[in-house]
């Protein structure tokens, strides 16, 4: 989740965001109007969620008010400490490798970027994707948060060459049958 944001809920499986949790304290205006979202809540989220009414904030100090810096930073380090100990029984169990080298710290904005390569292996367009991350230009999207690996490039031949089966291919001397197979040439010597 977007942790240094002002979330609120919305109804209809979805969280709206309007503001941004200053980390100097306070609450600040987003950095553009596209920044003012609605994300949705997928299923599996929604069901360890604590019920919340319209407007109420997802993140809130024990007041119920809005969180500072202090309460951010002890929570994240309370998550680091969860997730270091889930990571513990996880190669203890044998379902989990162990690192060759300690990873460096993770911070709550590494979380944006894994958000936004998740949409990307999810297949979400990446209009769309630009829009829930919040960035008022798809290059930002497109350049920094996106992370192409050899399974997309994979995943992107195979609907390629669906897409092929699907088209008559005409024959051509320079393509071959239209299955694809490349007629061997004559050569003039």
């Amino acid at each position: 989740l977007l942790y240094h944001t002002f979330l609120t809920y919305e109804g209809l499986n979805q969280w709206f965001l309007n503001k941004a949790i200053s980390r100097y304290d306070g609450v600040k205006e987003p950095k553009s109007k596209a920044g003012i979202r609605r994300i949705p809540i997928i299923p599996a989220l929604q069901a360890i969620l604590p019920e919340l009414d319209m407007g109420e904030l997802l993140f809130k100090n024990s007041r119920g008010g809005i969180p500072n810096s202090h309460w951010i930073s002890r929570n994240w380090k309370s998550f680091i400490a969860a997730m270091a100990e889930t990571e513990e029984q996880l190669i203890g169990q044998g379902k989990l490798p162990i690192m060759r080298e300690a990873l460096p710290p993770l911070e709550p904005y590494d979380l944006r970027h894994t958000f936004c390569t998740d949409l990307e292996r999810a297949g979400v367009p990446i209009n769309v994707a630009s829009q829930l991350m919040g960035h008022a230009d798809i290059k930002i999207t497109a350049s920094i948060y996106t992370h192409t690996d050899d399974a997309v490039f994979a995943e992107a031949g195979e609907k390629l060459s669906r897409l092929t089966d699907i088209v008559d291919m005409p024959e051509s001397p320079y393509l071959g049958t239209k299955t694809g197979k490349s007629k061997k040439r004559k050569t003039g010597t």
